[in-house]
Order: structure tokens, then sequence, then C-alpha cells
């Protein structure tokens, strides 16, 4: 629920809230997808993988040089915490974390895997350990430090050679 907390996709109509259970914020181009024109799809319900959810609001489109690419933003339910083990080994979501300034990213991420390790459900039944790790929303795009990444990420080395060509180019122009 603290989504809008961490990101800034402009919310132009309804509310930024997604703390009750059930409810959405659909972009503009998903609203035009599932509506017909002329409809508002606020307070209407639409269902999600089983689930019937309420459309609080509308985002505008999100920007294509985003990493993030969604039609909507819903609520996570109230039963969607770990219960057993498999459940940490479950990477179906990317987590995203606000540190204060000054904090050790490292630290932080020890601090984690402990409290798992704690609840005793880090090892699961097929072998797999959820292992956390931090990564800085500015190396995101030349994904830095991740085996996985939810879009696929850049390189530096190819930005900085193309960078010299152009400048190159330029200069000889």
């Amino acid at each position: 629920n603290g989504f809008f907390d961490v990101f800034s996709f402009d919310v132009v109509r309804g509310e930024a809230r997604l703390d009750r259970p059930g409810t959405l914020l659909l972009t503009r181009d998903a609203a035009a997808r599932y509506f017909p024109a002329g409809a508002d799809p606020l307070g209407s319900v639409l269902e999600v993988e089983g689930i019937d959810v309420e459309v609080t609001g509308l985002l505008a489109d999100v920007p294509t040089t985003s990493h993030l690419r969604f039609d909507f933003v819903a609520s996570m339910p109230d039963d969607a915490s770990p219960r057993d083990g498999r459940e940490w080994s479950i990477n179906n979501f990317t987590t995203y974390v606000m540190l204060e300034t000054g904090a050790d990213a490292d630290r932080v991420a020890g601090e984690i895997a402990r409290a798992i390790d704690a609840s005793n459900t880090a090892p699961s039944a097929d072998g797999n350990n959820f292992v956390p790790h931090l990564q800085p929303m500015t190396g995101i795009r030349f994904g830095t430090g991740v085996a996985v990444d939810i879009d696929a990420a850049g390189s530096a080395l190819y930005a900085a050679l193309f960078a010299a060509l152009a400048l190159t180019v330029s200069w000889l122009s």
C-alpha cells in the first residue's frame, strides 16, 4: 500500500490509495481497453484472476522511459503474507523499499535475511532459498548487481561506446 510513497506516477482521477484490499488503479490505456468509450471506470468492479477488485483511480500511462511496465496497480489481499517456507521461495513480486538517508543497504539486507531465518521458513522443501538483495534505483537501468530484473537492463559499456562514437562523429563533422 506504500506504492505511491515510493513512486510518483500521476493519478489523473480518483485516489492514490491502496490501503484497502480489493482496490486498484488503472492506467488510461488499460481503462480504454476494459471499458467502452465514455464509460466511467471509477467505482466499477473488475475480475482479476478470480478476484473482484474495485477501480478507485486512473493513472496517466506509464512513461516509456520507466523500467516498470503495468496496466494497473492493485492492493494486496490481507492473506498475501508467507505462511510456510515455500512462499519465501516464490519470487513473483519485486519489492521496493525506501531506506532512510545514510542507511547501510548491506546491513538492511542482512537484517531481512535474519528475519527470514528467524521465521524458520528460509529453506524451502525444494532447496530454494530466498536471498534478499538491495539494489539502488540508480543501478536499475544498467542492471547492476541482480541476476533477474523485471525489465531488460541496458549495458553501461554500450552506452559509453555509443556516446564516444557520437562525440567522435560530431567532432569530425
